[in-house]
């Protein structure tokens, strides 16, 4: 039988062109050797890097010894004033999933479009994002209804201290990673807690010894008083539109109440004819703002209502205010800001609890006290010095220093200083009141000399007696 014909392979289409083993080599070790050259100009960057000056992150900064007084004064007094009311201390992550600001801050608010810090994917199966937290308020309000403290007495009174980052642009008064101080009251409606927790901001700025203080104050009112007045601001800003910055323009269409807001002094200019939020208020909202207005004059607390003060974040309604210096008209310097917050426990999961609170920037007021030259005194100040001569007086000062520390009694030494006049050129640095000589023959004869900087005199004293002449001499 004749053999059937087996079908060959299928002819190769004519646009078909078979790939030169040759051309695919060369292609590869071309991209090999640019890759290469690619990386060897990256570690040439990074050796160059490590050779230069190691500096700081822009818009980071160092506090430095010299203001770490005014860092830790302003922390002791804001502690005290919290502990005086009340107050309980509650620490959340820095790092929290972006959508908790989203959701409460805002999503088209200036914070979550432009200045949060978004860190990656999240690794527990979750598509969110995570993001280093810009402000506290909402962290806390998680956390008040993840652990639930609703089921706590309420109102649930808590206080923090703690860095806040924010990628916006570095300028005075304005850091990326900056401090903040504050307080949130958590599970109550009532128009006492505003006044409260004025006056706590009140108190610790008097406090801290600033002056010429302006309080804003004013009310954006509930949700349905939000509503209906998005339309008129609309309405207000739409026959306008061409004047307004590139900001508010966007902000028309998301956030007409952030015009109010706008640092640009053209928008300001057209906001001072806009309808004010405060004539359109309901009777329970316009009823409980005055309410809170006058517990702040039961308390002697001057205020101006500002009519255009509105807060950057959507979650505030009803009370919002700003503690400021009184020659800041641009409102860049605010002290500490703050105001009511009804809807935010309810838009994380909880019941509907109001809350109110604000916060203070540690280096806002840092920048405060030093503008208005408040003078800080330190606790610690070194008001002796102990200067030594000699290899026993320098193993007998060791003892020496002891017992004064022991004694509460501020000193200061340079042991590893030999020279007798180096040393006292230190004691007049410190500004010590008293200095305590011991040389090799005070050694032998257990003596000291004891020079009153301020006099000029010196005595020699015996050194069982040194603790009881300094505290007499102190006092």
């Amino acid at each position: 039988m004749p053999r059937k014909k087996t079908r060959g392979r299928p002819k190769a289409k004519k646009n078909y062109q078979r790939r030169n083993p040759k051309t695919i080599n060369n292609k590869s070790r071309e991209a090999r050797s640019g890759s290469a050259r690619q990386t060897a100009a990256e570690s040439k960057k990074i050796e160059a890097a490590l050779r230069g000056p190691v500096r700081r992150v822009k818009g980071m900064h160092d506090v430095l010894p010299k203001d770490q007084k005014f860092f830790e004064m302003i922390k002791f007094i804001a502690l005290k004033h919290f502990r005086l009311n009340g107050f309980e201390r509650i620490d959340v992550p820095a790092i929290e999933f972006a959508s908790l600001f989203s959701k409460g801050t805002g999503k088209n608010t200036d914070i979550v479009q432009k200045e949060m810090y978004f860190i990656q994917k999240d690794d527990e199966g979750r598509k969110d994002e995570m993001a280093l937290r810009p402000e506290a308020t909402p962290g806390i309000a998680r956390a008040y209804v993840e652990h639930g403290m609703l089921n706590l007495p309420q109102p649930v009174m808590l206080y923090y201290i703690a860095p806040m980052y924010r990628r916006e642009n570095p300028q005075h008064g304005r850091m990326r990673e900056f401090w903040q101080f504050g307080v949130e009251v958590l599970g109550t409606n009532n128009p006492s807690s505003d006044a409260q927790v004025i006056k706590m901001a009140w108190d610790i700025l008097l406090d801290l010894e600033l002056k010429n203080l302006t309080l804003e104050i004013n009310s954006i009112g509930c949700r349905n008083d939000q509503n209906n007045m998005r339309e008129i601001l609309i309405s207000y800003y739409e026959k306008k539109k061409s004047y307004l910055c590139s900001d508010c323009k966007r902000r028309l269409t998301t956030n007409p109440f952030r015009i109010l807001d706008c640092k640009e002094e053209k928008c300001q200019k057209i906001s001072q004819d806009a309808p004010q939020i405060i004539d359109h208020l309901c009777a329970n909202c316009r009823n409980d703002f005055k309410k809170a207005l006058e517990m702040l004059d039961e308390l002697n607390i001057p205020y101006d209502i500002n009519t255009r003060l509105v807060r950057g974040l959507d979650y505030y309604g009803k009370t919002v205010f700003e503690i400021l210096p009184a020659k800041d008209k641009s409102r860049q310097g605010t002290l500490i800001g703050g105001g009511r917050y009804d809807y935010l426990i309810e838009t994380y999961g909880g019941r509907e609890a109001g809350a109110v609170g604000w916060a203070g920037g540690i280096e806002r007021l840092m920048s405060a006290l030093k503008d208005q030259k408040v003078e800080v005194e330190d606790p610690y100040k070194p008001r002796v010095f102990l200067a030594q001569l000699g290899e026993q007086a320098k193993k007998r000062s060791f003892s020496l220093l002891n017992e004064l520390q022991k004694e509460g009694i501020g000193v200061r030494a340079a042991l590893s200083k030999d020279s007798l006049r180096s040393q006292l050129r230190l004691a007049n640095k410190f500004k010590v009141e008293l200095t305590l000589i011991l040389g090799q023959k005070e050694v032998q004869d257990k003596t000291i000399i004891v020079r009153d900087m301020k006099e000029g005199i010196q005595e020699i004293v015996g050194l069982n007696k040194t603790i009881d002449y300094i505290k007499q001499k102190l006092r």
